[in-house]
């Protein structure tokens, strides 16, 4: 369903996010199309032409959260400085720790950051939450691949930021240190996990950890793919 075409209002808009936030293991999985993130964005920012209320931001932090989330997709970071813009400072630290305890509320994963009283986790954060985009999955494994007995994680680290795209290196820029090294491992541990299992690829799936659904899948498929040229070359 579109929300565009759907012409629905903010509101429903985040009544329907907060019913399949539950589902996903990141914002981004909800998968937002581009056109449904400028709608969002188009009805945030009419919220804003009443910059002395301040419920409105409490009433939506969930869209809020989510609409920085696809910006980060779709756009960049700076939509999460533009949206308070022109407000007194202090005003905007408060709207932003409102928006933050949207996490709390929904049951949306923090991932041990400390976003109450550190704005560069609460970046960091929202950061996580957009990922890397499924088009670059395949530099990251190919990247991450060639460093298989690799025991310095910033080396790694640093090829796969030389190599992704623009938009994944932005993203992952928003990301603490110890974020990019832990994302790099966790992925290389189940790369290789899945590269000398013979279950079954549901089997192989509950041990993804902390990985999401989809970035789990897709190393699976890239194992496959792997395997299947070794077994052509061999």
């Amino acid at each position: 369903m579109s929300y565009a075409s759907a012409h629905m209002s903010l509101m429903d808009i985040q009544k329907d996010v907060a019913h399949r936030i539950r589902r996903v293991s990141i914002i981004s999985e909800l998968d937002l199309t581009v056109e449904d993130f400028h709608y969002i964005a188009a009805k945030i920012k009419m919220l804003f032409k009443f910059p002395n209320d301040n419920s409105i931001v409490d009433d939506y932090k969930l869209i809020i959260v989510t609409y920085w989330v696809y910006s980060m997709v779709y756009e960049d970071s700076k939509s999460i400085d533009m949206l308070f813009e022109g407000l007194p400072q202090y005003k905007r630290k408060y709207y932003f720790q409102v928006c933050m305890e949207a996490f709390d509320e929904y049951g949306i994963d923090r991932f041990d950051l400390n976003i109450e009283r550190n704005l560069r986790d609460a970046r960091a954060l929202i950061a996580r939450h957009a990922g890397i985009p499924p088009t670059d999955y395949a530099i990251l494994f190919n990247t991450i691949s060639e460093y298989q007995n690799c025991a310095v994680v910033d080396d790694i680290v640093e090829a796969v930021m030389s190599r992704l795209p623009k938009k994944s290196r932005e993203i992952l820029n928003c990301y603490t240190d110890e974020m990019r090294r832990n994302m790099v491992m966790v992925v290389r541990s189940f790369m290789i996990k899945s590269l000398n299992s013979d279950e079954p690829r549901e089997i192989i799936l509950r041990t993804r950890g902390c990985l999401t659904v989809g970035i789990s899948e897709a190393i699976l498929d890239w194992c496959d793919s792997y395997e299947s040229q070794n077994a052509r070359l061999s």
